[in-house]
């Protein structure tokens, strides 16, 4: 059985330049690595039937350019957390219970298309983080480089 519960959210370009820890232009490494795994065992699953793994990611990246951040430096390597569609308590409802949540949607569209493996991020400090130079990047928050100069301008607006 699921729930479904729709809230709208609305992030703009301005709202990502304002609030964003690090606007970094990067190239995508492609290396994916497990971040976290939790394993909710057979005898608590609702039906006694299967175990359910969870998982979660980091990619990691290399800036080429930054265009805002007080501590990140060109030519570094750092990894990026998704936030997932569903989090472990999510996904533990539906182990134990049976019942599945609405997903988190991600309302963020780019403005500028993403092309090939290099293109600006918006990230947040992780608390917490699991992981050494680990990085969250909230909603998939990305922009093609075309939009470098538009946010190069915003930036300058930056409170």
């Amino acid at each position: 059985m699921s729930q479904v519960d729709a809230m709208s959210t609305k992030t703009t370009l301005e709202d990502l330049v304002q609030n964003s820890e690090h606007i970094l232009v990067v190239s995508n490494l492609n290396k994916r690595k497990t971040y976290k795994e939790v394993k909710f065992p057979k005898e608590n699953h609702y039906a006694k039937k299967e175990e359910t793994v969870y998982r979660e990611y980091i990619d990691e990246y290399k800036i080429e350019e930054v265009l805002y951040s007080k501590t990140l430096k060109k030519d570094q390597n750092f990894w990026v957390w998704q936030m997932p569609n569903y989090n472990e308590y999510v996904m533990r409802m539906m182990h134990e219970e049976g019942v599945l949540e609405s997903p988190f949607v991600f309302t963020y569209k780019s403005k500028f298309e993403v092309k090939g493996n290099k293109y600006i991020l918006f990230l947040y400090n992780m608390e917490n983080a699991l992981h050494e130079k680990t990085y969250e990047n909230r909603e998939g928050q990305s922009e093609g480089l075309e939009g470098t100069q538009l946010i190069k301008d915003l930036l300058k607006k930056r409170k």
